[in-house]
């Protein structure tokens, strides 16, 4: 994974957006498959919990209400609760997906030969005026 590179962008509240530099396109999207069928594991079996922990507790808190209008708006919570396990248990993406495939760069990514070049003029000047300086002959007093 020479050369690799993996960018978080926050696009939302509690979205983000992955992207993955690598020069090797079926090893990066194979990398992104992982980790998105992970975090949509990860997230899907912490809502199937909650959804869950929920409905017991509503089914354990309901029969103990006596007053119809309480009854009802516990049986909507249960209602949503239960919808959130369905969605939880599905079979398509819940929390994450991939929004495109992965693609090869236009141009190859190299290192810039002209920047290498600037660099070593300068720091080759650099080191040659420090070498000099520390061995000219300092004013005595």
């Amino acid at each position: 994974m020479i050369g690799a590179k993996l960018t978080k962008t926050k696009v939302l509240n509690d979205i983000y957006e992955l992207s993955f530099d690598m020069p090797d396109r079926d090893a990066a999207e194979k990398l992104l498959s992982s980790i998105v069928h992970e975090a949509d594991t990860a997230l899907r079996t912490g809502a199937g919990e909650l959804a869950r922990s929920r409905i017991d507790f509503i089914q354990a808190k309901i029969s103990d209400i006596t007053f119809n209008d309480q009854r009802q708006v516990l049986t909507q919570s249960m209602s949503d609760a239960i919808n959130d396990q369905i969605m939880a248990e599905s079979k398509g993406p819940y929390a994450a997906r991939i929004v495109d495939p992965a693609h090869s760069p236009i141009n190859p990514h190299s290192p810039s030969f002209i920047l290498f070049v600037i660099a070593g003029v300068f720091l080759g000047l650099a080191t040659g005026a420090g070498i000099a300086f520390s061995r000219s002959p300092s004013p005595r007093r």
